[in-house]
C-alpha cells in the first residue's frame, strides 16, 4: 500500500515504530506496504486515525485526506446540538474520547 508508505515517511517514521504501534510483527507491517497483505479493517481504522487521513485515502479510493465535511458537520450538530461554534481542539476532543471508547469495549471483550 504505497499511502501507508508515503504517510510513514512523510512522519519520519520507521516500519518498526508503525509495526510498534499497530502492535504487529514489523514483518507483518512491512508486509502491507510491499502488498503482500492487506490491513485488516481494525487495522486500517487505527491507521487512518494515527495519520488523520480517511481510510478511502489509504485504500487509494480517495485522494483528498480529510474527512467528509458533511459527515463531520451532521457529527457535530447531533453532539453539540448545532448552538455555537465547535472549535478543532472541541472535535480533536470528541474524537479522542471516541477512541477512548473503542479500546476500552476491546478490553471489556477481551481483545487487545
Amino acid at each position: 500500500m504505497d499511502r501507508i508508505r508515503e504517510l510513514r515517511i512523510d512522519k519520519g517514521l520507521t516500519q518498526r515504530a508503525m509495526a510498534d504501534y499497530l502492535g504487529i510483527t514489523n514483518q507483518a507491517y512491512s508486509n502491507y506496504e510491499n502488498g503482500a497483505r492487506e490491513p485488516s479493517h481494525d487495522t486500517l481504522v487505527k491507521l487512518a486515525d494515527y495519520f488523520n487521513v480517511t481510510v478511502d485515502y489509504i485504500l487509494g479510493r480517495a485522494d483528498n485526506t480529510d474527512e467528509p465535511e458533511e459527515e463531520n458537520e451532521n457529527i457535530k450538530v447531533a453532539l453539540f446540538g448545532g448552538e455555537g461554534e465547535v472549535t478543532d481542539e472541541m472535535w480533536d476532543e470528541v474524537k479522542r474520547f471516541a477512541e477512548f471508547v473503542k479500546l476500552r469495549e476491546k478490553e471489556r471483550h477481551g481483545k487487545s
